[in-house]
């Protein structure tokens, strides 16, 4: 298991004193303990490891508070609880004479935050911070990829002759688990990793303004990665952008993680994307080393290939050209902070994917000698840029296939947005030439359906349903086998439209 897929039980984790958490803290605790030591920190009792300090968080549906006594069955041993609450309820704090470490503390996220901070501080590595509209998750576990495939510097490889050709590897590099990239996912992310990793990725994540100042200030990286600009969560957005909507506020949201750079420190920005101006602007006041990137021809030939600074790139385990973008932008990151191109170059086809569920090729063997049908499970999220890119990709994958598209609906675009985003998808998949658009969902999701049944004059069959298991219920009555005609199909939509569903209904069905 990698450094960036392990199990909570399996994670290094950050190591605390008993005066180390009161100095963090700015809080000593209740009762001065002898020869105690925590190994970690955990907002959830139900993977807090033993050893662990439980911090107790407010969160929109729970409170950390109501969890004391499974956290303490579960081997924590040590408690960050919030003052108001312990003066109004009655927490079953343990009895003082167990060694138990009680920290009482005005509010539990910004302590989760100071706890993060002060780790920060301690830790010896290099620290890369990503954050950005699409690709973002795809991006960091490129990085990260990339970084376990360079050679080791020398600091790492020692002494002994036979490690002149040891590369960095996996052990030496940590990066953010799953998407755990929000106010609480970044301190928790840094927590979970030693002082001393050599290399750590952070991903980075908004739905707000201001929320990835904070994020930078805590991660402070040394070099930062925007690797797009797109109508994502535009309904927090509100307004003209002059006044600071729409794509500006977007933009200037991203560009928050310039707040924990260094002076001098890079920052990888898109060639093509909005807001260079913006861009220009936030280096400028941070002292930030600007450095953009743009993308040339494409081809998909085993994978992906291109050129990056004038010499070919292989990306063979890559299909979707989005990925290109997101691999130029990590090659351009790192050699802003000192590795050399030719090591970079060979360290690309040593990548592959990590996660799921994003432009994931499933492929059926067909008889006759025909080359496979194609799904596409692209369920992990969706916005009409991310969308729209999707649909390009798979019909240069399959230039002369026959495509349908099941679509579920994106959300947070806003009531503006929203109709025009879902239109400017189905548009798009009527130009690329698919034979059949299913989609589900409300409103806007209706407005990508009759956009491409009016867009392919007639050319393409649609089908509208409110929700991803009224859609399955209609194939299932229908004939899942009618499916077998198209040479490849791809499910795309916003997490809250389950669209994953569908993809694990079809991988069970004889199509896939």
């Amino acid at each position: 298991m990698t450094s960036t897929q392990q199990s909570p039980a399996d994670q290094p984790r950050s190591r605390w004193t008993l005066s180390e958490v009161a100095a963090a803290l700015g809080v000593g605790p209740r009762r001065m303990l002898t020869d105690w030591q925590a190994h970690g920190v955990s907002i959830d009792s139900r993977t807090l490891q033993p050893g662990e300090i439980f911090v107790c968080v407010r969160g929109d549906r729970t409170d950390g508070h109501e969890y004391i006594s499974r956290a303490l069955a579960a081997g924590a041993v040590g408690l960050v609880i919030e003052e108001q609450a312990a003066l109004v309820h009655d927490l079953g704090l343990p009895h003082p004479t167990e060694p138990i470490a009680v920290f009482v503390v005005e509010d539990g996220l910004r302590a989760l935050q100071e706890l993060a901070s002060y780790h920060r501080q301690r830790m010896t590595g290099k620290i890369f911070g990503i954050t950005g509209s699409n690709g973002k998750t795809s991006a960091k576990e490129m990085l990260a990829g990339l970084l376990a495939a360079l050679p080791a510097p020398p600091e790492l490889r020692g002494d002994d002759p036979r490690n002149a050709t040891a590369l960095i590897g996996e052990s030496n590099v940590a990066a953010t688990r799953g998407n755990l990239n929000n106010h609480f996912g970044v301190p928790l992310t840094l927590l979970s990793m030693p002082a001393d990793i050599p290399y750590a990725v952070i991903e980075m994540g908004m739905n707000h303004a201001g929320e990835i100042e904070v994020l930078s200030r805590l991660a402070r990286p040394h070099a930062a990665l925007i690797t797009s600009i797109a109508p994502v969560h535009v309904e927090n957005f509100p307004g003209p952008a002059s006044a600071g909507g729409g794509l500006t506020g977007i933009a200037h949201a991203k560009l928050e993680i310039v707040a924990g750079l260094p002076q001098g420190g890079p920052l990888v920005y898109p060639a093509v994307a909005f807001g260079q101006e913006l861009a220009d602007a936030a280096a400028t006041r941070a002292g930030a080393a600007l450095i953009r990137f743009a993308v040339g021809p494409v081809q998909h030939d085993a994978g992906l290939r291109f050129d990056w600074r004038g010499r070919p790139v292989h990306a063979p385990a890559y299909h979707n050209p989005v990925m290109a973008s997101n691999l130029i932008g990590c090659l351009e990151l790192l050699a802003a902070a000192g590795f050399s191109e030719t090591d970079l170059r060979a360290a690309v086809p040593r990548i592959a994917p990590r996660t799921t569920r994003r432009f994931e090729i499933v492929e059926k063997a067909r008889p006759d000698n025909r080359p496979p049908q194609l799904l596409i499970d692209d369920s992990y999220n969706a916005n009409p840029t991310s969308f729209g890119r999707a649909l390009e990709a798979l019909r240069s994958l399959l230039p002369d296939g026959r495509l349908a598209c099941f679509a579920g609906e994106m959300g947070e675009l806003g009531p503006e947005y929203g109709p025009a985003g879902h239109r400017e998808v189905g548009g798009i998949a009527a130009t690329e030439g698919y034979e059949f658009v299913g989609v589900c969902g409300g409103k806007s999701a209706e407005a990508l359906k009759d956009t491409f049944a009016e867009k392919s004059a007639g050319a393409g069959g649609t089908s509208y349903h409110a929700t991803v298991d009224d859609l399955l219920a209609a194939l299932n009555q229908n004939g899942l086998n009618e499916l077998a005609r198209y040479d490849g199909i791809l499910v795309k939509g916003s997490r809250s439209a389950r669209m994953d569903v569908l993809c694990d209904a079809l991988r069970k069905h004889s199509y896939i």
